[in-house]
């Protein structure tokens, strides 16, 4: 392929699966529809961790969470905090490779270490950890350019706290995690709403490049469309509850499922579960026009590589760092550690020059390959003896019909402060998901998509819950997937093939 800049639209905890495919009718995203005309949509994409520190610090270095060691939001002592010294940073080996790197919007790629992006080589705006955009200097400043004033919004649901819901400023819901489980209404033109902040940001820095012509490759990092759902108008009511249709198993029991799940939902959860669907529904749709508008944001930076003629030597990704719950499995809410399709699938797509369009592939992929594409496609090769993991893009890109790796590893280590050790192996139609010290998982997704019967117990599959033990085993060692809690559940899972 040829050299190319880079621009990657990249999400927070997006609803995906199944919203795509029930409701795709409700949820407006010209963008990622653009770039599916435009180039390739992969079907199968996955993150490697449902969680967004790990994810993000793999993002940023090309390499398994188990490997670069930041294990979940740093909430458990078995975490490192910050990146260890030696580790691949890209925006360094793009550096080297001649490339300027900016990131826009949220890091949150460490625990509680100090690393910022831009201590990693990041140009662009990023506050550091978790961030916020309306309590910020940058944020005021943007306002006062566009001539707006502050907004407030109309919180309508809190998922404990009812006494957070009403009108309030919506710098307020910055200051602290106890506004995520809310949505409700922006008072503001969309522009008002942090998803148009970043992409000023992200505009006026492609207009930079334009004028010195330097390669650059930008991240433009949404917060949304996490919960908080608030959204603006237009986009608020355009989507009617009454008309979603509910997640199959959203009456779901957990009789056959791992009891760390069933603690997770009936316990950190709990509030959540006690919906129902009527009320459920509403929320739903404050979630789709979030979306819709943040979907929105990324169509502007699309349509200024246009305008300044870099569209044909831009290489474009669309995706997210992971899932959302959203009412599925028996009415969870948010992701905790739960490895289902809701929180492992993502959106993803693709175009650029070399790109061919209008097409659609059925690898396994996951948002760790975009690193090892970016790597492939600018040169950009590791600077130090480290190890990255993912596989370049660039034989799909090219010609989607191949086939792709044979089996995806994505893992999770626990979220809350529980450490909690899963393993899932995804190939053909399988997924196999061992946990230690609990149970099993196996799952038929052509058959079940949405994960209603737990095969893992069947005599009748007792064949492919060895061969998803042989694969998990396998990637597992070919990772270097070796730490203690590693080595214990690999230890397990050799136990149950001898038993098969």
């Amino acid at each position: 392929m040829p050299q190319h800049n880079i621009v990657w639209l990249n999400a927070d905890h997006y609803a995906f699966f199944p919203h795509f495919s029930l409701n795709r009718d409700l949820i407006n995203t010209p963008a990622f529809d653009r770039l599916g005309r435009e180039g390739v949509v992969f079907d199968n994409a996955y993150t490697i961790c449902p969680l967004c520190t790990p994810a993000r610090a793999s993002l940023a270095t090309g390499q398994y969470p188990h490997r670069h060691g930041i294990l979940n939001n740093g909430d458990t002592t078995d975490s490192r905090r910050d990146f260890k010294p030696d580790a691949p940073l890209l925006p360094h080996d793009l550096r080297v490779a001649g490339y300027r790197s900016a990131l826009f919007g949220k890091w949150h790629a460490v625990g509680s270490g100090p690393t910022t992006a831009s201590d990693c080589g990041y140009e662009g705006w990023a506050p550091p950890h978790y961030g916020s955009v309306y309590d910020t200097a940058a944020y005021a400043a943007y306002l006062e350019e566009l001539g707006l004033e502050h907004p407030e919004v109309n919180i309508e649901w809190h998922l404990k706290k009812s006494s957070l819901v009403g009108k309030r400023p919506l710098r307020e819901t910055a200051q602290g995690i106890e506004f995520h489980p809310t949505c409700g209404v922006i008072d503001g033109p969309p522009e008002t709403h942090e998803s148009y902040f970043l992409a000023h940001l992200a505009k006026r820095y492609l207009h930079e490049r334009a004028q010195d012509g330097e390669p650059f490759c930008m991240r433009m990092d949404t917060w949304g469309p996490h919960q908080p759902y608030y959204v603006a108008p237009p986009f608020a009511n355009t989507v009617n509850p009454s008309a979603i249709a509910p997640p199959p198993n959203f009456e779901q029991t957990w009789d056959t499922r791992p009891l760390h799940q069933k603690q997770c939902l009936d316990g950190i959860l709990q509030s959540a579960l006690t919906h129902t669907w009527d009320e459920w529904a509403p929320i739903v749709a404050r979630c789709y026009e979030h979306i819709s508008l943040v979907d929105h944001a990324f169509l502007q930076v699309l349509n200024t590589l246009d305008e300044l003629g870099l569209s044909d030597n831009t290489l474009v990704f669309y995706s997210a760092d992971h899932g959302d719950l959203l009412a599925a499995h028996g009415g969870g809410f948010d992701k905790g550690w739960l490895l289902v399709e809701e929180t492992i699938r993502i959106p993803f797509a693709a175009r650029g020059a070399g790109v061919v369009q209008g097409a659609q592939s059925k690898a396994l992929v996951s948002n760790l390959d975009i690193v090892a594409t970016i790597r492939d496609v600018t040169g950009a090769s590791v600077g130090n003896e480290a190890k990255v993991d993912g596989a370049t893009l660039t034989p799909l890109l090219q010609s989607p019909e191949l086939s792709g790796r044979e089996a995806l590893l994505i893992e999770s280590h626990g979220h809350y402060g529980q450490k909690v050790i899963q393993r899932v192996a995804r190939w053909a139609k399988w997924k196999f998901v061992a946990h230690l010290n609990d149970r099993y998982e196996l799952y038929d997704l052509e058959r079940d998509p949405y994960e209603l019967e737990n095969l893992a117990q069947s005599l009748e599959s007792g064949h492919i819950l060895a061969f998803g033990c042989e694969q998990l085993l396998r990637l597992m060692e070919q990772s270097d997937d070796n730490s203690a809690d590693s080595l214990a559940l690999r230890d397990q899972i050799q136990r149950t093939l001898k038993a098969c």
